[in-house]
């Protein structure tokens, strides 16, 4: 598949780049520092943009399969809602289909109990942008699905993924390195039983 990877140099995207490569698909890569990437082999194709520019979007989507946008909020509140915006008008015209959208299980979460609830003060505006960005996905008309991802952490991966559909996890562990939400999110893309569902993911209970 040609699968366009928006934030792709945050340190999410780029595994999820890396993940799509070793699997088979051709991977556009879009970013505002495309110096970061030189390092990275296999990627077909890197385009230098910025996802508040619907121009930019809108040449990114041309002729892509699907579409994995892996924004983090801004410190303004906003930039992931509008970035999924522009992202959803570009994909209507291009006739582009499938969309991912990673967002936070913070939104529902409720356990651990009281560190949920300081980090979601923490991160309240972050949450704003992150709620109004899957309502756009949802009310979009396209193929999509909202991955709700743990604490992420850059441990290596396990192959231990534990993935709910339409709940919230509520058991340890609540983390989820990006390696492994990497390989939930690839596995996604083509697989049609996600379209229209949201999941969130961690990794899965230790071995042994």
């Amino acid at each position: 598949m040609k699968i366009l990877v928006i934030g792709s140099t945050g340190r999410t995207g780029l595994r999820i780049v890396e993940r799509g490569i070793s699997v088979g698909h051709r991977i556009t890569a879009f970013t505002r520092k495309p110096d970061q990437l030189a390092g990275v082999r296999g990627i077909d194709r890197i385009i230098h943009g910025d996802g508040l520019n619907p121009s930019d979007i809108a040449r990114a989507v041309e002729g892509q399969d699907a579409v994995i946008c892996s924004v983090a909020p801004g410190h303004s509140g906003t930039t992931v809602a509008d970035v999924t915006r522009n992202l959803i008008q570009a994909m209507r015209q291009e006739n582009v289909r499938r969309l991912i959208l990673i967002s936070s299980n913070l939104l529902d979460a409720t356990r651990p109990l009281g560190l949920v609830q300081l980090v979601k003060f923490l991160l309240r505006h972050a949450l704003v942008d992150d709620r109004q960005a899957e309502l756009l996905v949802k009310d979009s008309g396209l193929d999509w699905t909202i991955v709700r991802p743990g604490r992420l952490t850059d441990k290596p991966a396990t192959g231990r993924i534990r993935l709910v559909y339409g709940g919230t996890i509520d058991s340890p562990p609540f983390s989820l390195t990006r390696a492994d939400l990497a390989t939930a999110i690839i596995d996604s893309v083509a697989n049609p039983g996600d379209f229209g569902k949201t999941f969130e993911v961690t990794n899965g209970r230790a071995l042994g």
